[in-house]
């Protein structure tokens, strides 16, 4: 076996602990799962799901990010009610789309709320098929649609993109993988940031991908893959991706609270939600505070809302460090950790055969270089980089 010599450890860092979780004002309308929202100003606009009784809505409710209250305004037509869409905001707007229907429609029209006017205009059918769960964001003056799972049942890679100045729709390269359902959209200083959700095999994925629209290209930095989720809850405060929670490989739901910092491209673990875990929320944040409204527990769908205070430049605290150790051929995690994954330099995922937990037999045939091995179990990443000579 070649000598392979660890030169580098990435820290993870742990956030120290006055970040505190408080509820507040519950949502207005029911209670519910697996609605959409979008934030104009300092007002964030949450509706549509399926409530209680089971049945999709389409009621939506302002919060006030100042007085942490919430009002009701104009829903959309009742025949619109829906779960599974995505919500946006562009130029003061916003904007929903697709969905799965109230007869199990999946849908593929676009509707344009006017905050001054309090209503909704109906802004015409997308030239694909219909779809639901999809993961969105916005880069200039485009709405980027990516994934969703169709009437097939199938998650797609597809991505298309409506522009808000010509009202046209045109494709763009497909999402990596084999499709992607439920799992999360954003965007940074440009770049569209999709990750997580479910494949077109109904494997959970925990790849991110960052998608550059000037070469209508994506790409994967392999060092901050994280465990495989559906559900995750995302909102971005300055430089960082907050995520809540999410539902994992073993369908259980999780009250993980973490942040990616967009600068370095490391995680940094928060204090978890300390209430019943949850899926299908509504996330959004204000410049300092990141919240989850609404939402499905194991039993029942509740209509609370959290605040996580003071989340946006809370100091870190360095955790312990952790490195990976190479004996006889065989990768050596810290902590027995169970999971782990190693990539080559260009993202190419190396195949891994676990002998027991903590421990990996390496390929004799891995080519010199370098190599990224990430892990993450129980809340704690572990991230470092070897060299093959």
């Amino acid at each position: 076996m070649r000598l392979l010599l660890i030169i580098t450890l990435l820290n993870c860092t742990f956030a120290a602990n006055c970040q505190t979780w408080d509820q507040i004002t519950d949502f207005s309308g029911s209670s519910r799962d697996d609605g959409c929202s979008f934030t104009i100003d300092n007002v964030v606009y949450c509706g549509t799901g399926r409530n209680a009784g089971f049945a999709v809505t389409s009621d939506f409710y302002a919060f006030d990010l100042s007085t942490e209250l919430w009002t009701t305004i104009g829903a959309m037509p009742y025949s619109t009610r829906r779960q599974y869409a995505i919500a946006e905001m562009y130029n003061s707007e916003g904007y929903v789309f697709g969905g799965i229907s109230a007869q199990g429609e999946y849908l593929k029209d676009l509707w344009r709320y006017n905050p001054t006017m309090n209503s909704w205009f109906y802004m015409g059918q997308a030239p694909f098929e219909g779809r639901a769960g999809m993961q969105s964001f916005v880069v200039g003056d485009i709405l980027m649609i990516v994934g969703g799972r169709t009437a097939t049942l199938d998650a797609t890679d597809e991505v298309w993109g409506y522009n808000f100045v010509t009202n046209t729709w045109n494709s763009f390269s497909p999402v990596p993988g084999d499709g992607i359902w439920r799992g999360f959209g954003t965007s940074y200083n440009g770049t569209g940031i999709v990750g997580m959700g479910e494949d077109s095999t109904n494997t959970k994925r925990g790849e991110i991908y960052f998608y550059s629209p000037l070469i209508d290209s994506w790409s994967i930095p392999p060092s901050i893959d994280t465990e495989p989720m559906t559900y995750p809850a995302v909102s971005i405060i300055n430089d960082r991706l907050f995520m809540y929670g999410g539902e994992d490989t073993f369908n259980i739901l999780r009250n993980d609270f973490r942040y990616l910092d967009l600068t370095n491209l490391t995680w940094n673990s928060m204090n978890s939600f300390p209430n019943n875990a949850r899926r299908g929320v509504m996330a959004f944040s204000s410049s300092s505070d990141f919240y989850i409204t609404t939402g499905l527990t194991s039993t029942e769908r509740v209509e609370e809302t959290w605040v996580a205070r003071s989340v946006a430049g809370i100091d870190e605290e360095t955790a312990q460090d952790f490195s990976v150790r190479i004996q006889d051929g065989m990768l050596i995690l810290p902590n027995n950790m169970s999971t782990c994954k190693v990539f080559s330099i260009l993202g190419e995922s190396i195949t891994l055969t676990s002998l027991q937990p903590g421990v990996f037999h390496l390929p004799s045939t891995l080519a010199p270089g370098v190599y990224y091995c990430t892990a993450y179990e129980n809340g704690s990443y572990l991230k470092d980089k070897f060299v093959i000579q």
